[in-house]
């Protein structure tokens, strides 16, 4: 049996960190590369859904909702920060933060979301937009799938502080 200095020590594996993020990231790249190569800019709407789903092509130089759109150095500054994002959960992974499961498909749909984004802002200068979604009490402002990756890795990571993995000494003292 392992003991907690050795348990501690042991460095978190990043083949699940790629195993997820990888086919995340290339998932939002494709429906983005088909949207900016079949739907003009601002014009074209499809409605998927009657009411309630449309894809359409957004320009998005801000961050989440479209806020700062269009403000001067937007692209630097988020690209920056998607960065530093990636680059600190790459650590901390390595360092064990995540020790449950869902704290790990978090981090790796944060880093897919951050890199789709970040690639959109490399390659075309802007974020593609591309889903719009009626609640019937708002209309959603448009997002992607990296967007709704981000979403959903905040939401697993609230879960996930009231899940902790159990650890040794937890397991002892019950």
């Amino acid at each position: 049996m392992k003991t907690d200095s050795q348990l501690a020590s042991r460095k978190p594996s990043l083949k699940l960190l790629w195993v997820l993020a990888v086919p995340a990231y290339l998932a939002d790249q494709a429906t983005k590369m088909a949207i900016v190569k079949k739907i003009a800019v601002h014009e074209d709407v499809i409605e998927v859904i009657p009411g309630f789903f449309w894809i359409h092509h957004i320009m998005n130089t801000g961050v989440a909702f479209g806020m700062a759109n269009g403000a001067a150095h937007s692209n630097v500054i988020f690209g920056g920060i998607a960065m530093v994002t990636c680059g600190a959960i790459l650590i901390l992974w390595r360092k064990g933060f995540f020790p449950s499961l869902i704290s790990r498909i978090a981090a790796a749909l944060l880093i897919a979301g951050a890199l789709g984004n970040l690639t959109d802002r490399i390659r075309l200068s802007y974020v593609v937009d591309w889903i719009s979604v009626n609640l019937k009490f708002m209309l959603w402002p448009s997002f992607n799938l990296a967007d709704a990756y981000i979403c959903i890795a905040a939401g697993l990571m609230i879960l996930s502080s009231f899940h902790g993995e159990e650890t040794p000494q937890k397991k002892k003292s019950s």
